[in-house]
């Protein structure tokens, strides 16, 4: 089969080769052979040409594979580099060796393992306006999130979140338990702008930007904008970890 395949690939560099030598052939037999009986010059022709097609062909085949391992496997995904888009990266057949941020390759239960947001509130104090910093820091991760490929997603469990914020001067920090009893919410892939957007659950609504998604882990990231009910505005730089389970 391999042989095979060789020769159509190379086809059109095989036959300008076999040409070649078969005039150089011919030459050598007009010579040698000019003497001898038709039927008899013929049985020789035919044993040598068949023997240079062999040559020709192999020839071309080393050619074109010369120093290319096509049973190669980087990533170990069982798909060869030679047709993996993503050779260094495990991936699926259907993703063409790559792995897509996609409903199917989501679908599935993931534990909750980080959550950071990081970033500045700006705020009136007594007519004054006053800048500072915010950090929301989880914790203590019991929860799931399970993700079907019809789009839904689930939350179940509790966590803490720890916030400090540092405003004119003073530090104020505070800490909350966050539970979930089967919140669900909606999600949608965007496998080329790598994205999933949620909606359904405060703090999480929105669109993330996909930092690093395989087949056991899931890093997003998002950055918001929002004013509190007293006029304060919040911009936050946010991320989730989660593993699969």
């Amino acid at each position: 089969m391999y042989l095979v395949r060789c020769v159509a690939k190379d086809r059109k560099n095989s036959e300008l080769l076999v040409h070649t030598i078969f005039l150089k052939v011919l030459r050598f037999i007009t010579i040698k052979y000019i003497f001898v009986p038709n039927k008899q010059l013929m049985k020789h022709v035919k044993l040598i040409m068949i023997a240079f097609l062999a040559v020709a062909t192999l020839t071309a085949c080393k050619n074109d594979d010369d120093g290319v391992d096509i049973t190669l496997d980087t990533d170990g995904d069982g798909i060869p580099d030679v047709d993996d888009l993503c050779p260094n990266q495990v991936g699926t057949i259907e993703d063409d060796g790559c792995y897509l941020v996609t409903n199917v390759n989501l679908d599935g239960t993931h534990d909750l393992t980080f959550l950071e947001s990081d970033g500045t509130i700006s705020a009136n104090v007594a007519g004054v306006p006053v800048t500072g910093t915010i950090t929301i820091v989880g914790d203590t991760f019991q929860t799931t999130v399970e993700f079907r490929e019809d789009g839904v997603y689930i939350i179940n469990g509790q966590y803490r979140i720890v916030s400090t914020i540092m405003l004119g001067g003073e530090i104020i920090e505070d800490s909350e338990i966050l539970s979930f009893d089967n919140e669900t919410g909606a999600y949608t892939t965007d496998a080329n702008a790598e994205t999933i957007t949620f909606t359904g659950t405060d703090g999480i609504d929105g669109t993330w930007d996909v930092v690093t998604f395989t087949q056991g882990q899931l890093i997003i990231t998002n950055v918001s904008t929002e004013t509190t009910d007293d006029g304060a505005e919040v911009e936050l730089t946010s991320e989730i970890r989660l593993m699969r389970q």
